[in-house]
């Protein structure tokens, strides 16, 4: 196989994976130990994006018990990521995308038509294990507050979808770098992930758990 068919079928490939959906501003957490941990992610892409979720900040400090004087004490930093709980059964990770520089070049997917993407409602099956694929790992308890454009966005677990390791590519790499998060941009070949990665092996004392 020549060099051009190899990029060629990495092209093919892609196409019919995640890696082409998660977007500049989709969200790629990484959990557990380097040779042991999982990905997730949510994307940010046409129709099906996490801005489908808004949530104003007070209710969320409410219900998750966090202070929303914190949250503003880091947005008014410019911190790109910060931990607002460390409970080891519901973490809560604030992921500030406002304070990413690189992103500010790059336009956001439009909303559908709705105006929102997919709804919030999680799928009764996992499509990889319908047509006989891996079966997809168990959720972990994570709570995610995305800030964009000065207005506030939430993931649960639950709601982040599976990511292969050998699928993560540039987080893959920043990952076993230590690195504790990182905008991806996008690589001039068909290969790697673009992607916000927020690397929580490096932010939370404990592996997360397992979803019940």
């Amino acid at each position: 196989m020549t060099n051009f068919q190899a990029v060629g079928d990495l092209a093919h490939d892609r196409q019919d994976s995640p890696l082409s959906k998660i977007g500049a501003r989709g969200v790629v957490l990484h959990s557990g130990r380097e040779d042991e941990g999982r990905f997730d992610y949510y994307p940010d892409d046409v129709g099906d994006t996490w801005r489908s979720f808004p949530v104003g900040l007070a209710n969320f400090a409410k219900e998750h018990e966090v202070l929303e004087s914190d949250v503003n004490t880091l947005v008014g930093c410019s911190v790109p990521v910060g931990v607002l709980s460390k409970k080891p059964d519901s973490p809560v990770v604030l992921v500030n995308l406002d304070a990413f520089q690189d992103l500010t070049k790059i336009a956001r997917p439009e909303l559908s038509g709705s105006g929102k993407g997919l709804p919030a409602k999680l799928p009764a099956e996992d499509p990889v294990a319908a047509q006989g694929g891996a079966k997809k790992k168990p959720p972990v308890h994570v709570s995610v507050l995305i800030r964009d454009e000065n207005k506030y966005y939430a993931l649960s677990g639950r709601q982040l979808r599976n990511l292969e390791t050998r699928d993560a590519g540039e987080a893959r790499v920043l990952v076993r770098r230590g690195v504790v998060t990182a905008a991806v941009p996008i690589n001039n070949l068909p290969i790697g992930t673009n992607c916000v990665l927020i690397n929580l092996t490096e932010l939370l004392p404990a592996p997360l758990k397992p979803a019940k």
